[in-house]
């Protein structure tokens, strides 16, 4: 899928040599460093090290820089930020991360900054932008800046800075000769699963999890999931690339060429970065993606034909060798937890939907040690912030809360929930949570505590579904379910020759939806959507890219009718075009449609609020 334009990344965190990097792979935001604290975790030194050879370190640390940034959460209000300590932490072909001081706070942070194509949103910032969680590292503020060559832009986020990676934390103790604690398995692997939990449950799939991509304070061993360039919103129906996620970490139904996968390819990813902190090393580490494959049947077996059938059905007339699984105890060395070979058979199953979900991962009772209210960190420092969980988490498996929230933590949840970062949020409508209110918010939640309202876990439950009706927490509708459902409530018409634009506008506006039109769906996400302008009407928006529709193609409106116009050029978009009847329009008929294909094409009503 070369030449879309879409800006991708590759790791700087992983040294080269080190095979697994898939070409969409991205890289996390730390300086990390080699020296060695009281807690055997590697700390951050003050000369950082991206794991890059040749890395020259830019550095300036007179210099302030002010520009003007958008906060990464909220509504778009630009301000003024300031910075200095400027020194360069990593480097790719997805562009160049530094490390900086804020000047108002003193926090460092780090700024990944990335060439921007101007035909396409960038997708790691739409997704940055909608996450908030304590486990996912923070989206700070956005900004753009102009390159050396004309037209060039840059956009630059600035992110949250932790100092490591579970990639130099495991490295640290393998060049020792030894295995890393288990206790920091459980810490970082839990906390690596509640960050699955919670972007599962806003439809994002990561697509790259891996110890590289995963950063640690090693002082509170804190996890914070970083590095979303690969990731994407998954929608139910729609192809995505199956190249995708580094070749060590990527699940079997991605090796099979499967283009509608599900999150689920996300737990295999962390089952083998599981598997690896056990291990010492990479449980699956192939040489190509068909050796890949190869390394997983010499520990799982022969897939069968079902198992075939769910990662990829095109493939269940396919003759494989048979070959028997190797018992997961001989995987592991002798003195491996029991607990963590059962856990770790659970996320590396063939059949996707087989393994465990998130939620499911953090109840397995190889966490339990971390539930116990005297576990300690080696330090002897207290276990990080583990059971704060937001409202969209208690309601995403409420059957596991119980499980999940142990009962010296209890009273402090039930006397605070938050809003995924940590902090206290006011419980606005509790009180309405009396018998009868309660029963219904958890038959709603499908918790199976119903008839035992006055326990705590129900009440829990009830507290965040209150919560989250109070601050109108929607679920996301992809645009899937949306088409599904005007299509039968009443369904979008065919724009026919003399039809006018604006009916479709007025269709549209009834549902709060913008007027959009589907081509070619699933590749690369163009779900091409008519922005509204701020004066009410549709001045223009993009709804071209390669191997979607005609390159470079721009829809205009007059704010009575579109037509499609070549972006460089200003001339008529009608040439030809690499996909069969896709919209290609006369620039004074205004219609949707293909005029080479005699086809009219109907549209469809977008996700984005008017």
């Amino acid at each position: 899928m070369s030449g879309s334009g879409r800006p991708r990344t590759s790791s700087f965190a992983e040294p080269p040599g080190v095979p697994g990097a898939a070409a969409a792979s991205t890289g996390s935001a730390a300086a990390v460093g080699s020296s060695t604290g009281k807690s055997g975790v590697p700390q951050a030194s003050g000369t950082s090290s991206s794991g890059c050879s040749n890395l020259k370190l830019a550095r300036d640390s007179g210099k302030v820089t002010t520009v003007v940034a958008t906060p990464g959460q909220g509504p778009d209000r630009p301000q003024e930020v300031s910075y200095t300590d400027i020194k360069v932490i990593g480097n790719g072909s997805f562009g160049v991360v530094y490390q900086a001081r804020l000047i108002d706070s003193q926090e460092m942070v780090a700024i990944k900054k990335v060439l921007q194509d101007k035909r396409f949103k960038n997708r790691e910032l739409q997704i940055m932008r909608k996450l908030d969680h304590c486990n996912i590292v923070r989206l700070r503020y956005f900004f753009y800046s102009s390159g050396e060559k004309k037209d060039e832009v840059y956009l630059n986020l600035v992110l949250d800075f932790v100092p490591e990676t579970v990639y130099r934390v495991a490295r640290h103790f393998n060049k020792a000769k030894s295995i890393i604690p288990i206790i920091y398995v459980k810490v970082y692997m839990y906390q690596l699963f509640r960050s699955l939990a919670y972007i599962h449950s806003q439809g994002v799939c990561h697509r790259d999890i891996k110890p590289q991509n995963l950063l640690v304070d090693p002082e509170t061993a804190i996890l914070k999931l970083c590095d979303f360039g690969s990731a994407k919103q998954l929608v139910r129906g729609e192809p995505n690339v199956s190249y995708i996620c580094s070749r060590y970490y990527r699940a079997p139904e991605l090796i099979f060429g499967a283009t509608d996968y599900t999150a689920n390819i996300d737990i295999w990813s962390a089952g083998c970065v599981l598997a690896e902190l056990l291990l010492g090393q990479p449980i699956f580490p192939g040489d190509s993606g068909v050796d890949q494959l190869v390394e997983i049947i010499k520990v799982l077996g022969t897939p069968t034909r079902e198992q075939i059938r769910e990662m990829n059905p095109n493939y269940t007339e396919f003759k494989f060798p048979q070959i028997k699984a190797h018992p997961w105890t001989k995987v592991f060395k002798p003195r491996t937890p029991p607990e963590a070979i059962a856990l770790c058979s659970r996320l590396l199953e063939y059949t996707p939907a087989s393994r465990l979900s998130p939620l499911e991962a953090c109840s397995h009772a190889f966490f339990d040690e971390l539930r116990q209210p005297n576990t300690r960190l080696p330090s002897g420092r207290e276990l990080p912030m583990l059971f704060n969980f937001s409202t969209t988490e208690l309601s995403i498996q409420p059957q596991l809360n119980s499980t999940l929230i142990p009962p010296h933590a209890r009273a402090h949840t039930a006397a605070s929930a938050h809003d995924g970062t940590g902090d206290p949020l006011t419980y606005t409508y509790i009180n309405t949570c009396h018998s009868t209110s309660c029963t219904h918010s958890a038959e709603r939640l499908h918790t199976e505590a119903a008839h035992h309202c006055e326990t705590m876990i129900v009440f829990l439950v009830c507290a965040a579904f209150a919560l989250s009706v109070a601050t109108e927490e929607k679920p996301n509708e992809s645009v899937a379910p949306m088409t599904e459902k005007f299509e039968k409530e009443d369904p979008a018409p065919v724009l026919e020759a003399g039809d006018q634009t604006p009916d479709a506008e007025r269709y549209c506006l009834r549902f709060g939806a913008n007027l959009a039109s589907i081509h070619n769906p699933g590749e690369y996400d163009f779900i091409q959507e008519v922005v509204r302008g701020s004066t009410g009407r549709f001045p223009r928006a993009w709804l071209g890219g390669n191997d979607a529709v005609k390159d470079f193609a721009w829809l205009w409106s007059d704010g009575s009718g579109f037509y499609y116009q070549h972006w460089s050029f200003g001339e008529p978009d009608n040439g030809s075009n690499n996909e069969k009847c896709v919209v290609m329009n006369q620039s004074d008929d205004f219609l949707w449609g293909d005029a080479n294909c005699q086809q009219r094409l109907s549209f469809v009503c977008g996700t984005r609020p008017v």
